[in-house]
């Protein structure tokens, strides 16, 4: 994405200048605010990753603040090694188990403060999303 693009996009310019932060995503994600769903999820925190399950899907998001990880293993602190880390694992993990690992969407949290759903190139991240345990 241009500078001119991340001009124009109020957020993303924020995003661009600031540090970025997952908290506003996580939040509303963890308070059940995501498109399609109706309830709360359980949210699980692993090393690397929030995993956020739902009644019959579930939505995992790559952490970008996780030194641990990021200096230890691999550093996915910037967008495109985050979207690249997760558009691999995707891929391994799908062709391993297709009827778990359904797509890859991406996602913004909008002026509003809202999730909504967005094609790749428009995304703040990069969601797993999979079937659930049900």
């Amino acid at each position: 994405m241009g500078l001119v693009a991340i001009a124009t996009r109020p957020l993303l310019l924020y995003c661009f200048l600031m540090t970025y932060s997952q908290k506003p995503l996580i939040e509303l994600v963890k308070a059940g605010k995501t498109p399609g769903e109706t309830t709360i999820p359980k949210h699980i925190e692993t090393v690397i990753s929030n995993v956020f399950v739902f009644e019959n899907l579930v939505y995992k998001v790559y952490k970008n603040d996780n030194d641990f990880f990021n200096q230890g293993f691999r550093d996915i602190s910037t967008t495109s090694a985050r979207f690249d880390f997760t558009r691999r694992d995707f891929t391994w993990n799908q062709t391993l188990s297709p009827s778990i690992y359904l797509e890859l969407r991406g996602v913004e949290v909008t002026e509003e403060g809202e999730i909504s759903f967005v094609e790749e190139d428009q995304a703040e991240e990069l969601v797993m999303v999979m079937n659930g345990f049900t």
